[in-house]
């Protein structure tokens, strides 16, 4: 996956000699996406030539707690916990030839930014994360004719990033799809998260738990097996279990809540069980089947 400029000359601040360039900062790169897998990056569009970000700061988390009052106990109940959107507040500086330079690269700027619906954003000073988001607002400044700063607000409705990459690119873990700093331990060996055993430990390197049904977020299970295949998560206690008879040539598919065979949803032939994955190492076993292999693919989920 692309997801940054491949250009041999990306702009970066002056360098001794450097007569034509008067930049004198390291602009972030930044790039966005309307499904997280096509990127274009702001250094490969050249209406935005001098329009430079110059930082893009993540906010606290926004933790949103349900409290419930139960009978005559003492204080109350935490019923439900997770987080609420946030701001994503990024600045950006442009150079101007004139005055009307100036309005077409605040308008480029506009452009590549604004849209109707949700789509993903990925900074370089942030590697590896992508946030889905909405540009909320615009808020100029002119110190001259020829310049202008602005401030532009991004809500992260899902107020969290996630990975660009997913457990089963995880192979290519030099690519810029992973970063430093999300504690993917290596040890050696490359994490597996595609299993022909019936007793193996996938790793959720994330902060936060992967819940298909409360938080809905997108692990998807792939079995090819014979026989009727439980897969149970000893960490969690969950299990979802086939009551139909498969072989290896058909794929049974678990994906959020949805279970199919060979793309036809199943869920009357299941029993309807849930597979999550907790932080840290979960424990998992695969019985009723042989010749059996699961596949994971997830991405991970960081505050």
């Amino acid at each position: 996956m692309q997801v940054f400029s491949q250009s041999s000359n990306k702009p970066h601040a002056y360098r001794f000699s450097e007569t034509d360039n008067k930049l004198p900062f390291n602009p972030v790169e930044y790039a966005i996406s309307t499904d997280g897998v096509n990127w274009v990056s702001c250094f490969d569009v050249p209406d935005l030539k001098n329009v430079y970000m110059y930082d893009a700061v993540l906010p606290d988390l926004t933790p949103a707690e349900t409290y419930q009052v139960i009978g005559q106990q003492d204080g109350q109940t935490l019923m439900a916990s997770r987080y609420d959107q946030r701001d994503i507040v990024t600045q950006f500086y442009a150079f101007g030839e004139d005055e009307n330079d100036q309005s077409l690269g605040y308008q480029a700027l506009e452009r590549f930014l604004y849209a109707r619906d949700e789509y993903w954003i990925t900074f370089a000073n942030h590697a590896g994360l992508k946030f889905k988001v909405k540009a909320k607002t615009f808020k100029p400044t002119y110190p001259n004719d020829k310049d202008f700063y602005v401030t532009v607000t991004f809500n992260n409705s899902a107020g969290v990033g996630q990975t660009l990459g997913t457990t089963q690119q995880i192979n290519d873990f030099d690519s810029p799809i992973w970063a430093l700093g999300q504690g993917i331990e290596m040890a050696g060996s490359v994490p597996q998260y595609t299993f022909n055993t019936d007793s193996f430990t996938v790793m959720n390197f994330g902060d936060i738990m992967i819940e298909p049904d409360i938080k809905q977020h997108p692990l998807v299970i792939t079995i090819h097996a014979n026989g009727r295949p439980s897969l149970i998560n000893q960490t969690t206690g969950q299990t979802f279990t086939c009551n139909r008879q498969v072989s290896t040539g058909d794929e049974l598919k678990l994906a959020g809540v949805n279970p199919f065979i060979n793309g036809q949803q199943c869920g009357i032939d299941t029993n309807h069980g849930i597979i999550s994955l907790q932080r840290g190492d979960n424990q998992f076993t695969l019985t009723g089947c042989t010749e059996a292999t699961v596949s994971f693919d997830t991405p991970f989920y960081y505050v």
